[in-house]
């Protein structure tokens, strides 16, 4: 059975085939790790964005509920 190489889950393993075969050990090792801490960060950056809005909307809401327009 012969898979299609341009299938959704082919397309997936481009680039860990690409730096297993085509790259040093050492190349492939610090590009994955890359590939790895971007994605961390995005991940991250999503978090503290939700968090800092819940906080905001919570405190906004809960504690500060009378506050001025000037003071926010």
């Amino acid at each position: 059975m012969k898979q299609d190489i341009t299938s959704p889950e082919s397309t997936k393993l481009i680039l860990p085939l690409v730096l297993l075969h085509l790259c040093p050990k050492f190349i492939a090792f610090i590009g994955l790790g890359a590939v790895s801490a971007a994605v961390m960060s995005s991940a991250d950056s999503s978090v503290l964005s939700a968090s800092s809005m819940f906080a905001r909307n919570v405190w906004k809401l809960v504690f500060r509920n009378k506050v001025s327009p000037y003071e926010k």
